[in-house]
């Protein structure tokens, strides 16, 4: 049923919300009126009642309303004494009144104690309506196995409907008692009341209280169902991942670095929701996070939404959907497509691309991710698949995340020239998106749209033209983007013109695409017709220089960085460490669950898209394969010490040797990894890639020659020698793009093994240019010579 909430009170803040009467009522042990704030404080976010030797003293919650129906909660612990009292249907002459009395298991009160108690009071008569006995009393009367013991923390649930009062301790149904009699509705009272316990042996009474909340019970309309929809990237499945399998059947799940979507659940909890984890096994939920593949085409996912929806949502019941990003995309589609379904009442779109975003451009064309939640993601896919697609990053994301295609943007974004080009007259074109949103009347009524705004986001770009390198690798097909021109009026992803769909309600709320969901939540409860009490605010997330680890395998992960505590990968092999740019390494260890097997590690820096590492190796049960990772000028570089990198490359070059079987150079790899003889191995690696054509394992292998390299010449390095290397390369690339001009000219077509070379080459160009501004004299002069040896790989 549907749970108002009157009133609500963690304590944090102050007693505003509360009226301590002084009027005659609260009177000391001599029977004088208690004054100013005496009995009743707030200390250390935690509310205070205490009273000696006959005291008593009352707060009343301003509730604004005589309440006939209700349900009472409170988080309590008693200090000291005995009575912890609670007065409901109290009259403003306290003489008449329900009293509930919690009787804690007090060592220096010998009487009775350990017992709840409901009394009730008719115009000063005082009568005991009923009992209940904790375990510890000698008591035939004991039926229940409770224990009100002092210096725990209890909770308590009160139940007064239509005359039928129910009392609740630590979840256990302790007195369920029917009165016939009912008294006028009144207000709700906290009492102190000090009794007999005389302070003078004992101390005096002392209650704490950390939570209360009052909501209405029964007679109410049944509330809508809730399905929140996460984001692109929000949801994984390492199976799935990793084979590239899909259908309906795989089990889809959250990693638990994924806090966008907490605040709302748990703030929807405070309502009265319940999702999956929280009912039993004849109980119905009424709350969902969909986790689903989002690299699917956005038709296929709106098709497995209405599966979804079939399954959890009956005919007679009705739901609202709340859908973050992608998620309400799928949302408003499915809405679209059944919008005279009596079971939907409402949609709410948070920072969704109604419009398309560029930064679906950039992934799509360039395999250009950026941050966050789906960078992380796509990063992360395209180490999993680069050795099915060595050639292309691009073919590779769009054969595993079609949906992209599907959020590119239908508003003109492309320059060239400082002309607007329309999106409709480049080379990929978004028909779906724009098809639905030429159909989307049907859904406007239902549908309530919230953007971001108050981040620079792209709104236009300009494009120039495609090199060769760029054609051979399917990159950038309507023009390498040159600059971009960035508006205020968006999340960061998302701008506000695409957030929204004409005709739709509209809201705007300063936020980052990220954090959306969570600086929405109060507009989300008013869409859903709830009240604003008990907002749980959200957890800030910084993944802008966040570590990531993710394994796709039969084996677990242990992590520690810095030497702190270690931390473990989740059920979805997840593993993200936050990182306030203070950790500059960490300690990876690979744990094999049940018999291990083979397993697909990715590690990463959000930062830093080019530096992104696969590892694939096995691991059998008692054994642990280990990696040492540190961070230097903002990249995840695998480390251990010359020793365990000469290690690594012998193991890859054994590894390929396997499949090509007594290559020279392979097995002059293994030779010179023994012997350190770094120069002379750095030519093997090259000359094998340039004759086999290898790219994947051999890419891998170079990574960990740079590291070599790198320590290797630290002690010769400067910045003079780094800034020669730099100029020098910057030489031979110009001397290798003027020649592939020249070949291009007279048809003698670059291959594409070598536009990948050229494009590896290009990315540690622009990282020297960095690393000479960080002082990283020697990995400047590491690059340098690995440039030389891609360049030469064009010839």
């Amino acid at each position: 049923m549907f749970a108002f909430t009157y009133f609500e009170d963690d304590f944090s803040a102050n007693l505003d919300k509360w009226t301590r009467p002084y009027d005659g009522y609260s009177l000391d042990g001599n029977e004088n009126p208690i004054v100013g704030t005496y009995g009743w404080y707030l200390s250390e976010g935690i509310l205070k009642g205490e009273a000696g030797y006959y005291e008593r003293s009352y707060l009343y919650p301003n509730i604004g309303t005589t309440l006939t129906s209700f349900e009472f909660q409170v988080e309590m612990e008693n200090k000291n004494g005995v009575d912890q009292s609670f007065w409901f249907f109290a009259s403003p002459d306290h003489l008449n009144f329900y009293e509930i009395n919690f009787r804690f298991d007090e060592p220096d009160w010998s009487q009775d104690h350990n017992n709840i108690t409901l009394s009730k009071s008719v115009n000063g008569t005082y009568v005991r309506l009923d009992t209940a006995y904790g375990k510890s009393e000698n008591n035939p009367n004991k039926s229940l196995d409770f224990d009100i013991t002092q210096n725990e923390r209890h909770e308590a649930k009160v139940v007064f409907d239509a005359g039928h009062i129910k009392i609740y301790f630590d979840s256990v149904l302790v007195i369920d008692y029917v009165e016939v009699n009912l008294l006028n509705p009144g207000a709700i009272v906290f009492r102190n009341w000090g009794g007999a316990f005389y302070q003078g042996s004992y101390g005096r009474v002392l209650n704490h209280f950390y939570h209360i909340k009052v909501t209405s019970v029964g007679g109410e309309e049944d509330k809508d169902k809730v399905i929140i929809v996460p984001g692109l990237g929000a949801s994984w499945n390492s199976e799935a991942m990793l084979t590239g399998v899909t259908g309906p059947a795989l089990e889809w799940k959250l990693p638990t670095f994924v806090k966008n979507y907490d605040a709302l659940v748990d703030t929807l909890k405070n309502k009265g929701y319940k999702d999956e984890s929280m009912v039993g096994v004849e109980e119905d939920p009424d709350l969902y996070v969909w986790a689903y593949d989002w690299r699917r085409p956005l038709e296929e996912i709106v098709g497995n939404f209405h599966s979804f929806v079939n399954e959890k949502i009956a005919s007679n019941e009705k739901f609202s959907i709340v859908g973050h990003s992608l998620g309400g995309l799928v949302g408003r589609m499915w809405a679209q497509a059944n919008s005279t379904d009596s079971r939907l009442q409402k949609v709410i779109s948070l920072g969704s691309p109604h419009q398309g975003a560029i930064k679906a451009y950039k992934a799509w064309n360039g395999a250009d991710f950026g941050g966050g939640l789906s960078g992380i993601a796509l990063n992360v896919l395209l180490q999993l698949h680069k050795k099915d697609f060595p050639y292309s990053s691009v073919e590779a994301v769009q054969n595993f995340s079609p949906s992209l295609k599907d959020i590119l943007p239908i508003f003109n974004f492309a320059r060239r020239g400082g002309d607007l080009v329309p999106y409709s007259d480049l080379n990929t074109v978004n028909d779906y998106l724009q098809s639905m949103n030429v159909s989307s009347g049907g859904v406007i009524p239902l549908l309530t749209t919230v953007a971001g705004w108050g981040v620079r986001t792209d709104e236009y770009m300009s494009l120039g033209s495609r090199n060769f390198f760029d054609r051979l690798l399917n990159k950038w097909v309507d023009g390498r983007p040159i600059n971009y021109q960035l508006n205020s009026l968006g999340d960061g992803t998302v701008l506000k013109k695409s957030a929204v769909l004409t005709g739709a309600t509209e809201e705007l709320v300063p936020s980052t695409h990220g954090q959306v969901v969570d600086q929405s939540i109060a507009l989300v409860l008013n869409e859903l017709g709830l009240d604003l009490d008990g907002i749980v605010a959200g957890k800030t997330v910084d993944l802008s220089k966040a570590i990531v680890f993710s394994v796709a395998s039969p084996v677990s992960l242990d992590v520690s960085c810095n030497g702190g505590i270690s931390q473990q990968s989740d059920e979805t092999g997840w593993l993200v460490v936050e990182n306030d740019g203070s950790i500059n390494q960490c300690q990876v260890n690979v744990l094999p669950v049940g018999n291990g097997g083979r397993y697909h590690l990715v590690a990463g820096k959000v930062d830093d898209d080019q530096g992104w590492q696969y590892f694939e190796d096995e691991v059998g049960s008692g054994q642990t394969k280990s990696y040492s990772f540190k961070i230097s000028a903002d990249k995840l570089i695998l480390s251990g010490g010359l020793a365990t990198m000469y290690d690594l490359v012998k193991k890859d070059c054994q590894n390929l040797l396997v499949d090509y079987s007594g290559d020279e150079d392979l097995l002059a790899c293994v030779d010179l990894a023994d012997q350190r003889n770094y120069l002379s191995l750095v030519d093997r690696v090259f000359s094998f890639r340039g004759r086999q054509k290898e790219l994947v394992v051999s890419q891998r292998i170079i990574v960990k020659l740079e590291d070599i390299l790198s320590m290797e010449l630290a002690n010769g390095s400067s910045l003079i020698k780094a800034q020669a290397s730099l100029k020098q390369v910057k030489i031979e690339r110009s001397l290798v793009e003027r020649v592939e001009r020249l070949k291009e000219a007279k048809g003698m077509a670059l291959t594409s093994f070598g536009a990948v070379n050229y494009d590896k080459a290009l990315v540690l160009i622009r990282s020297m240019e960095e690393l000479i501004n960080k002082a990283e004299y020697s990995r400047v002069e590491a690059e340098a010579k690995l440039v030389d040896k891609y360049f030469r790989l064009l010839w």
